[in-house]
Protein backbone atom coordinates (compact mmCIF):
# COMPACT_ATOMS: atom_id res chain seq x y z
CA UNK A 1 0.00 0.00 0.00
CA UNK A 2 2.88 2.37 0.74
CA UNK A 3 4.24 1.77 -2.77
CA UNK A 4 0.84 2.52 -4.33
CA UNK A 5 0.67 5.73 -2.31
CA UNK A 6 4.05 6.90 -3.59
CA UNK A 7 2.99 6.13 -7.18
CA UNK A 8 -0.21 8.19 -6.72
CA UNK A 9 1.82 11.14 -5.47
CA UNK A 10 4.01 11.04 -8.56
CA UNK A 11 1.28 10.30 -11.14
CA UNK A 12 1.55 13.85 -12.58
CA UNK A 13 5.27 13.42 -13.13
CA UNK A 14 4.65 10.04 -14.77
CA UNK A 15 2.03 11.48 -17.16
CA UNK A 16 4.36 14.36 -18.05
CA UNK A 17 7.17 11.91 -18.79
CA UNK A 18 4.95 9.77 -21.04
CA UNK A 19 3.66 12.87 -22.85
CA UNK A 20 7.18 14.21 -23.42
CA UNK A 21 8.26 10.81 -24.75
CA UNK A 22 5.38 10.77 -27.25
CA UNK A 23 6.20 14.29 -28.45
CA UNK A 24 9.87 13.39 -28.94
CA UNK A 25 8.83 10.24 -30.82
CA UNK A 26 6.58 12.23 -33.19
CA UNK A 27 9.20 14.93 -33.77
CA UNK A 28 11.83 12.30 -34.44
CA UNK A 29 9.58 10.68 -37.05
CA UNK A 30 8.98 14.03 -38.74
CA UNK A 31 12.67 14.82 -38.85
CA UNK A 32 13.77 11.45 -40.20
CA UNK A 33 10.94 10.82 -42.69
CA UNK A 34 10.96 12.11 -46.25
CA UNK A 35 7.81 14.09 -45.56
CA UNK A 36 9.14 15.69 -42.40
CA UNK A 37 9.32 19.37 -41.61
CA UNK A 38 13.04 19.49 -42.37
CA UNK A 39 12.78 17.63 -45.68
CA UNK A 40 11.33 20.09 -48.19
CA UNK A 41 13.52 18.79 -51.02
CA UNK A 42 11.94 15.33 -51.30
CA UNK A 43 10.48 16.23 -54.71
CA UNK A 44 13.77 17.48 -56.16
CA UNK A 45 14.68 15.30 -59.17
CA UNK A 46 17.87 17.08 -60.17
CA UNK A 47 20.06 20.14 -59.93
CA UNK A 48 21.35 22.23 -62.84
CA UNK A 49 23.86 25.02 -62.39
CA UNK A 50 23.05 25.22 -58.67
CA UNK A 51 19.24 25.42 -59.18
CA UNK A 52 16.97 22.59 -58.06
CA UNK A 53 14.43 21.10 -60.46
CA UNK A 54 11.25 19.94 -58.72
CA UNK A 55 9.09 17.05 -59.85
CA UNK A 56 5.93 19.09 -60.38
CA UNK A 57 7.51 21.69 -62.65
CA UNK A 58 9.24 18.95 -64.62
CA UNK A 59 5.95 17.07 -65.08
CA UNK A 60 4.24 20.27 -66.26
CA UNK A 61 6.93 20.65 -68.92
CA UNK A 62 6.47 17.01 -69.95
CA UNK A 63 2.68 17.47 -70.19
CA UNK A 64 3.20 20.50 -72.44
CA UNK A 65 5.49 18.56 -74.74
CA UNK A 66 3.04 15.64 -74.73
CA UNK A 67 0.10 17.84 -75.75
CA UNK A 68 2.13 19.32 -78.60
CA UNK A 69 3.16 15.85 -79.70
CA UNK A 70 -0.44 14.64 -79.75
CA UNK A 71 -1.54 17.71 -81.70
CA UNK A 72 1.25 17.32 -84.27
CA UNK A 73 0.75 13.58 -84.73
CA UNK A 74 -3.06 13.81 -84.42
CA UNK A 75 -3.03 10.89 -82.02
CA UNK A 76 -4.29 10.45 -78.48
CA UNK A 77 -1.86 7.67 -77.62
CA UNK A 78 1.82 8.10 -76.83
CA UNK A 79 3.96 4.96 -76.78
CA UNK A 80 6.81 4.42 -74.33
CA UNK A 81 9.56 5.33 -76.80
CA UNK A 82 7.90 8.64 -77.64
CA UNK A 83 7.31 9.33 -73.93
CA UNK A 84 10.99 8.75 -73.17
CA UNK A 85 11.91 11.14 -75.98
CA UNK A 86 9.54 13.80 -74.66
CA UNK A 87 10.95 13.50 -71.15
CA UNK A 88 14.48 13.81 -72.50
CA UNK A 89 13.48 16.92 -74.49
CA UNK A 90 11.91 18.42 -71.37
CA UNK A 91 15.08 17.87 -69.35
CA UNK A 92 17.30 19.22 -72.13
CA UNK A 93 15.18 22.37 -72.23
CA UNK A 94 15.75 22.83 -68.49
CA UNK A 95 19.49 22.37 -69.07
CA UNK A 96 19.48 24.99 -71.82
CA UNK A 97 17.51 27.47 -69.73
CA UNK A 98 19.70 27.03 -66.64
CA UNK A 99 23.03 27.22 -68.51
CA UNK A 100 22.92 29.03 -71.84
CA UNK A 101 19.79 30.92 -70.78
CA UNK A 102 21.77 32.63 -68.03
CA UNK A 103 24.37 33.68 -70.58
CA UNK A 104 21.67 35.06 -72.88
CA UNK A 105 20.31 37.21 -70.04
CA UNK A 106 23.74 38.52 -69.04
CA UNK A 107 24.53 39.47 -72.64
CA UNK A 108 21.10 41.03 -73.19
CA UNK A 109 20.26 38.76 -76.12
CA UNK A 110 16.59 38.73 -77.09
CA UNK A 111 14.21 38.42 -80.01
CA UNK A 112 11.63 41.20 -80.32
CA UNK A 113 8.08 40.80 -81.65
CA UNK A 114 9.04 42.84 -84.73
CA UNK A 115 11.95 40.52 -85.39
CA UNK A 116 9.72 37.49 -84.94
CA UNK A 117 7.17 38.95 -87.36
CA UNK A 118 9.94 39.53 -89.90
CA UNK A 119 10.94 35.86 -89.54
CA UNK A 120 7.42 34.96 -90.68
CA UNK A 121 6.73 37.58 -93.37
CA UNK A 122 10.13 39.11 -94.29
CA UNK A 123 12.41 38.52 -97.26
CA UNK A 124 14.08 35.56 -95.54
CA UNK A 125 11.31 33.73 -93.69
CA UNK A 126 11.95 30.84 -91.37
CA UNK A 127 12.27 27.57 -93.36
CA UNK A 128 9.34 25.96 -91.57
CA UNK A 129 7.15 29.03 -92.15
CA UNK A 130 8.12 29.01 -95.80
CA UNK A 131 7.34 25.31 -96.08
CA UNK A 132 3.96 25.61 -94.33
CA UNK A 133 2.71 28.57 -96.38
CA UNK A 134 4.07 27.62 -99.80
CA UNK A 135 1.37 26.90 -102.38
CA UNK A 136 1.75 23.18 -103.23
CA UNK A 137 0.41 23.81 -106.75
CA UNK A 138 2.69 26.68 -107.73
CA UNK A 139 5.54 26.17 -105.24
CA UNK A 140 5.49 29.90 -104.49
CA UNK A 141 5.63 31.37 -100.98
CA UNK A 142 3.39 34.37 -100.38
CA UNK A 143 3.83 36.30 -97.13
CA UNK A 144 0.28 37.64 -97.50
CA UNK A 145 -1.03 34.20 -96.57
CA UNK A 146 0.98 34.35 -93.33
CA UNK A 147 -0.41 37.80 -92.50
CA UNK A 148 -3.94 36.58 -93.19
CA UNK A 149 -3.39 33.56 -90.96
CA UNK A 150 -2.09 35.70 -88.10
CA UNK A 151 -5.03 38.09 -88.36
CA UNK A 152 -7.50 35.20 -88.24
CA UNK A 153 -5.60 33.39 -85.46
CA UNK A 154 -7.68 34.83 -82.55
CA UNK A 155 -10.80 33.37 -84.17
CA UNK A 156 -9.34 29.91 -84.73
CA UNK A 157 -9.48 26.81 -82.57
CA UNK A 158 -7.62 26.93 -79.23
CA UNK A 159 -5.45 23.97 -80.24
CA UNK A 160 -4.27 25.85 -83.34
CA UNK A 161 -3.54 28.93 -81.24
CA UNK A 162 -1.57 26.83 -78.75
CA UNK A 163 0.40 25.11 -81.51
CA UNK A 164 1.30 28.44 -83.12
CA UNK A 165 2.36 29.88 -79.76
CA UNK A 166 4.64 26.89 -79.21
CA UNK A 167 6.05 27.32 -82.72
CA UNK A 168 6.70 31.02 -82.11
CA UNK A 169 8.49 30.26 -78.83
CA UNK A 170 10.67 27.72 -80.63
CA UNK A 171 11.55 30.24 -83.36
CA UNK A 172 12.37 32.87 -80.75
CA UNK A 173 14.64 30.49 -78.82
CA UNK A 174 16.33 29.43 -82.04
CA UNK A 175 17.03 33.03 -83.08
CA UNK A 176 18.51 33.88 -79.65
CA UNK A 177 20.68 30.75 -79.76
CA UNK A 178 21.90 31.68 -83.26
CA UNK A 179 22.77 35.18 -82.05
CA UNK A 180 24.84 33.69 -79.23
CA UNK A 181 26.63 31.30 -81.61
CA UNK A 182 27.39 34.15 -84.03
CA UNK A 183 28.66 36.27 -81.15
CA UNK A 184 31.04 33.55 -79.99
CA UNK A 185 32.14 32.74 -83.54
CA UNK A 186 32.84 36.36 -84.42
CA UNK A 187 34.74 36.91 -81.19
CA UNK A 188 37.28 34.25 -82.14
CA UNK A 189 39.93 35.07 -84.73
CA UNK A 190 43.41 33.97 -85.71
CA UNK A 191 46.18 36.45 -86.38
CA UNK A 192 48.54 36.15 -89.32
CA UNK A 193 51.40 35.28 -86.98
CA UNK A 194 49.39 32.44 -85.42
CA UNK A 195 48.41 31.11 -88.85
CA UNK A 196 52.04 31.20 -90.03
CA UNK A 197 53.27 29.46 -86.88
CA UNK A 198 50.65 26.74 -87.26
CA UNK A 199 51.69 26.23 -90.90
CA UNK A 200 55.37 26.03 -89.98
CA UNK A 201 54.64 23.53 -87.20
CA UNK A 202 52.70 21.34 -89.61
CA UNK A 203 55.56 21.34 -92.11
CA UNK A 204 58.34 20.69 -89.59
CA UNK A 205 59.89 17.23 -89.60
CA UNK A 206 62.23 15.69 -87.04
CA UNK A 207 64.23 12.49 -86.72
CA UNK A 208 64.34 10.96 -83.24
CA UNK A 209 66.49 8.11 -81.92
CA UNK A 210 65.56 6.54 -78.62
CA UNK A 211 66.28 3.47 -76.58
CA UNK A 212 63.70 1.57 -74.57
CA UNK A 213 64.51 -0.27 -71.36
CA UNK A 214 61.83 -2.72 -70.33
CA UNK A 215 61.47 -3.02 -66.56
CA UNK A 216 60.73 -6.72 -66.96
CA UNK A 217 64.40 -7.37 -67.73
CA UNK A 218 65.32 -6.24 -64.22
CA UNK A 219 65.18 -9.12 -61.75
CA UNK A 220 62.99 -8.55 -58.70
CA UNK A 221 65.76 -9.87 -56.45
CA UNK A 222 67.99 -6.93 -57.37
CA UNK A 223 65.47 -4.37 -56.13
CA UNK A 224 64.74 -3.91 -52.46
CA UNK A 225 61.65 -1.97 -51.48
CA UNK A 226 61.83 -0.31 -48.09
CA UNK A 227 58.86 0.53 -45.87
CA UNK A 228 59.70 4.19 -46.38
CA UNK A 229 59.25 3.74 -50.14
CA UNK A 230 55.79 2.25 -49.64
CA UNK A 231 54.85 5.00 -47.20
CA UNK A 232 56.04 7.71 -49.60
CA UNK A 233 54.11 6.19 -52.51
CA UNK A 234 50.97 5.88 -50.38
CA UNK A 235 51.18 9.51 -49.23
CA UNK A 236 51.68 10.76 -52.79
CA UNK A 237 48.82 8.75 -54.34
CA UNK A 238 46.19 8.31 -51.62
CA UNK A 239 44.03 11.16 -52.95
CA UNK A 240 43.60 9.28 -56.24
CA UNK A 241 41.56 6.59 -54.49
CA UNK A 242 39.53 8.78 -52.17
CA UNK A 243 35.86 7.79 -52.14
CA UNK A 244 33.43 10.71 -52.40
CA UNK A 245 30.49 8.61 -51.23
CA UNK A 246 30.17 6.49 -48.11
CA UNK A 247 30.50 2.77 -48.84
CA UNK A 248 28.26 0.39 -46.95
CA UNK A 249 28.28 -3.39 -46.86
CA UNK A 250 24.91 -5.14 -46.70
CA UNK A 251 24.34 -8.77 -45.89
CA UNK A 252 20.94 -10.34 -46.43
CA UNK A 253 19.20 -13.67 -46.95
CA UNK A 254 16.12 -14.60 -48.95
CA UNK A 255 13.41 -17.15 -48.24
CA UNK A 256 11.41 -18.71 -51.07
CA UNK A 257 7.74 -18.98 -50.16
CA UNK A 258 6.42 -22.16 -51.81
CA UNK A 259 3.19 -24.02 -51.07
CA UNK A 260 3.46 -27.22 -49.10
CA UNK A 261 1.87 -30.53 -50.03
CA UNK A 262 -0.97 -29.80 -47.56
CA UNK A 263 -1.58 -26.42 -49.20
CA UNK A 264 -1.82 -27.99 -52.65
CA UNK A 265 -4.13 -30.72 -51.40
CA UNK A 266 -6.37 -28.14 -49.69
CA UNK A 267 -6.67 -26.05 -52.88
CA UNK A 268 -7.35 -29.16 -54.99
CA UNK A 269 -10.10 -30.22 -52.59
CA UNK A 270 -11.65 -26.74 -52.69
CA UNK A 271 -11.66 -26.70 -56.51
CA UNK A 272 -13.24 -30.17 -56.74
CA UNK A 273 -16.01 -29.14 -54.32
CA UNK A 274 -16.75 -25.99 -56.28
CA UNK A 275 -16.77 -27.96 -59.54
CA UNK A 276 -19.50 -30.17 -58.18
CA UNK A 277 -21.58 -27.12 -57.20
CA UNK A 278 -21.19 -25.54 -60.65
CA UNK A 279 -21.97 -28.82 -62.43
CA UNK A 280 -25.17 -29.42 -60.48
CA UNK A 281 -26.56 -25.90 -60.94
CA UNK A 282 -28.94 -25.09 -63.82
CA UNK A 283 -29.58 -21.46 -62.91
CA UNK A 284 -27.17 -19.00 -64.63
CA UNK A 285 -27.79 -16.38 -61.96
CA UNK A 286 -27.00 -18.88 -59.23
CA UNK A 287 -23.77 -19.84 -61.01
CA UNK A 288 -22.74 -16.18 -61.11
CA UNK A 289 -23.47 -15.84 -57.43
CA UNK A 290 -21.37 -18.94 -56.73
CA UNK A 291 -18.48 -17.44 -58.72
CA UNK A 292 -18.68 -14.24 -56.74
CA UNK A 293 -18.92 -16.14 -53.48
CA UNK A 294 -15.96 -18.47 -54.08
CA UNK A 295 -13.59 -16.14 -55.85
CA UNK A 296 -10.07 -16.90 -54.68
Amino acid sequence: MAVIGRIRKRVGLLIGFVGASMILFILGDLVTSNTGLLQRNSDVIGEINGEKIHYQEFEKRVEKFTENYKANTKSENVDQNAMDMLRDQSWQQFVTEMTLGKQYEQLGLSCSDEELFDMCTGKNPHPQVKQAFTDPKTGVFDSKNVVKFLKDLPNRDENIQRQWKTFEDAMRDERIANKYKDLVKNSLFVTSAEAKRNYDDAQRNASVHFARLDVNVIADSTVKVEDSDLSAYYSANKDKYKQAETIRKIEYITFDVTPSADDQASVEKFINERRAEFASSTDDAAVCKLKQRYTI
